[in-house]
């Protein structure tokens, strides 16, 4: 229940828009089918996605715009140094992304797998065994679920290891010995135990053997790995690391342990081995740094270096793998978003020598709607996190700068900034904020810290906790989204959508309102104008349904995008780009 509630309560942050374009000289002919972009605003991924607008289904976006990278808040790496591959586990979006071993800066993965037929839940520990051609990760729902090493897109897993019999409870780390053909899990619900299980293990299966018990020194583990080399293997622990024999079961305690103040480890959430030079790192969590030590440490010993300070770009590292052959060690960086590579040589407050990430310089932050202004050709963007209104080109693609920015105490935006449309032929840009309930317009070439042009608000409006808004500057109108939670937590929101004239100020009654069961409206976070087809694009959370411009009432969509090929993910804004 936790857990649905937090995405849920998503739903109430997120906002949006939209505009249209058109002519309003053209003379009027029947609706006929554009190719136009509509471009939709993913707030969790931190990007845009472009749309062929005619198009209806499951289907693809064109380009994306803005944080390619798809990570969130990685918490788990693992690379395949035969085919030259990373593998990332992102537990917030229920995903994996693979990557380019030599990849840098805001890239798209070559392949995720994401989606309902996955069982992915919150994965967030993962291994690659390159050998037989397969992944295996880690679910918080108890669960080791096993893929092909090439799966891409919706697919379900090869095999699934859960169950009661099984002993996972809260798999906190996992590893693969291919040697030996064996699969270790650590385990955070069972305050430390370590499971161990046949590499072709399917279904409720029992472990082969399990560490655990007082003498074993396993507490709150995180993170394991394997090195057959030596027949060892390393356990991550509340304040420390553990290593026992390979094939050790039961009450054991461990042939050496690393802890001590000396260590300076706290909270390890990553263990990886470099048997070429026989050392071990370790991800320190807490400290955002990682600690190098030899192979054979044991007791209270200092390391033998130190990666850490305010150039290594570390953020609460969360996992780490060793490439031996390229000699770097890849951290995923949970606070940040970003992979970042090192020699493994490394030592100090060292720069990176890349890094995979998108987000620090297109100012997209948690994105809730984008409008297009074809005439001008530039895409507006409200950003709720950090309340701003960012532009930039139509044809932007990748991590590029925005060519200005709306933020501020005047302009009104840090109350609740939800959603945003821009109108071309009167140069003015309308947003739409939640928590005063009301719409501010702005200059369209505004930049810096501006006070609003006009505002819509008060009783008589129909806002309430508007979204998203839309600009119809050929039929002079205006259209807002409002989004009403429902004050119970299991209970329906109240979605409507209210029609008013584009120059509207002060507490004016709208001219019409879409409202009711028929609309499908559930969740609604974005809307656009077709003028040349007379249709309203809306954001439904993972789908965009359309009505017609003059709807008015319970009246049902003309027709829905939908389905896991368009990889829309808690839709919250659209804009509509006609050709």
């Amino acid at each position: 229940m936790i857990r649905f509630m937090s995405r849920f309560t998503i739903l109430f942050w997120f906002l949006v828009l939209l505009i249209s374009c058109g002519d309003g000289d053209e003379k009027k002919v029947p609706p006929q089918p554009l190719a136009g972009d509509l471009f939709v605003a993913n707030p969790v991924l931190n990007q845009i996605s472009v749309f062929d607008a005619s198009l209806k289904g499951d289907v693809t976006p064109s380009r994306t715009f803005g944080d390619l990278t798809g990570l969130s808040s990685p918490s788990g790496i693992a690379i395949d140094i035969t085919h030259n591959e990373i593998f990332v586990c992102n537990p917030l979006r229920d995903s994996i992304t693979v990557y380019a071993r030599s990849d840098s800066g805001n890239v798209n993965p070559l392949r995720t797998i994401s989606g309902p037929l996955t069982g992915l839940d919150l994965p967030h520990r993962l291994a690659v065994d390159s050998v037989n051609n397969e992944i295996f990760v880690a679910n918080i729902n108890n669960s080791i679920a096993v893929y092909a090493r090439t799966a891409n897109g919706n697919v379900a897993p090869l095999r699934t290891i859960a169950g009661d019999s099984t002993g996972l409870n809260g798999p906190g780390g996992i590893a693969i010995d291919t040697l030996n053909n064996e699969v270790f899990a650590t385990n955070l619900g069972a305050d430390g135990t370590v499971t161990v299980y046949a590499r072709t293990a399917n279904g409720n299966v029992a472990p082969l053997r399990t560490i655990a018990g007082d003498s074993t020194g396993i507490k709150f583990s995180t993170t394991v790995t394997v090195d057959t080399l030596n027949n060892e293997i390393f356990v991550g622990n509340d304040q420390g690391v553990t290593v026992y024999p390979r094939n050790a079961n039961g009450n054991v305690a461990p042939l050496r342990t690393i802890s001590g103040g000396s260590t300076g480890i706290a909270r390890p959430n990553g263990i990886a081995i470099d048997s070429v030079n026989d050392e071990i790192f370790v991800a320190d969590y807490s400290n955002m740094a990682l600690r190098v030590f030899a192979r054979t440490a044991n007791g209270n010993e200092a390391p033998l270096r130190i990666i850490s300070g305010d150039l290594t770009g570390l953020e609460q590292p969360n996992g780490l793998a060793i490439d031996s052959v390229h000699n770097e060690v890849l951290v995923p960086n949970s606070q940040n978003d970003s992979i970042s590579f090192y020699p493994t040589t490394a030592n100090g407050n060292v720069a990176p020598l890349r890094t995979i990430s998108g987000v620090l310089v297109t100012g997209l932050n948690w994105p809730s709607q984008v409008a297009t202004d074809t005439v001008h050709g530039e895409i507006f963007v409200a950003n709720s996190r950090n309340y701003s209104i960012t532009a930039y080109p139509t044809t932007d693609s990748g991590n590029v700068m925005p060519l200005r920015t709306i933020a501020g105490t005047s302009t009104g935006l840090h109350n609740g900034l939800n959603g945003i449309g821009v109108d071309s032929m009167n140069n003015e840009i309308f947003s739409a904020n939640r928590v005063s309930n009301s719409v501010t317009v702005f200059s369209r070439t505004a930049d810096g810290n501006v006070a609003p042009l006009r505002t819509i608000s008060g009783t008589a409006t129909g806002l309430i906790g508007p979204q998203s808004v839309a600009v119809d500057f050929v039929h002079n109108e205006l259209f807002v989204m409002n989004f009403q939670p429902s004050p119970s937590p299991i209970g329906q929101p109240t979605v409507t959508i209210t029609v008013f004239s584009r120059t509207a100020d002060g507490n004016v009654a709208p001219l019409r309102t879409i409202s009711g069961s028929s609309t499908g409206l559930r969740g609604a976070d974005g809307i656009a104008i077709d003028t040349e087809r007379d249709e309203i694009y809306v954001a439904n959370i993972e789908s965009i349904t359309v009505f017609s411009r003059t709807a008015d009432g319970n009246v049902a969509p003309l027709r829905t995008i939908s389905g896991s090929s368009t990889n829309l993910s808690l839709a919250s804004g659209l804009a509509l780009e006609t050709r």
